[in-house]
């Protein structure tokens, strides 16, 4: 399950992955309506995440709400960027993930 500072990055809420964990631990997001102030918060289907009502007057986010950084959206997240939210709708497949890694070398090291 993605986390939830990819999935502002991802969904052009901030333009990097960096700036999303700031904003993230700088109690600017909420999931379902709860503040959450961690980057690794995992999602699950059906979680909104939304950007508190008192940081949309922030620069980065009215930047976000004009859709700058909503170059590349992907299909599991439904995003409103007038609205500062998106709902994440189900679980990315493998190819949909923008992390270049190979998993058969990961576990070849771990496996010795």
């Amino acid at each position: 399950m993605p986390a939830i500072g990819a999935a502002m990055n991802t969904a052009g809420f901030a333009r990097t992955i960096y700036q999303a964990r700031q904003f993230v631990v700088h109690r600017h997001v909420l999931v379902n309506g709860r503040r959450v102030d961690r980057p690794s918060y995992r999602l699950r289907p059906g979680d909104v995440i939304t950007v508190a009502e008192r940081s949309r007057t922030m620069d980065p986010f009215q930047i976000a709400a004009a859709g700058a950084h909503a170059e590349n959206v992907p299909a599991y997240l439904d995003v409103r960027h007038d609205a500062l939210a998106a709902r994440f709708t189900r679980l990315p497949e493998r190819s949909e993930i923008p992390v270049i890694c190979d998993e058969q070398l990961v576990v070849e090291h771990y496996s010795r």
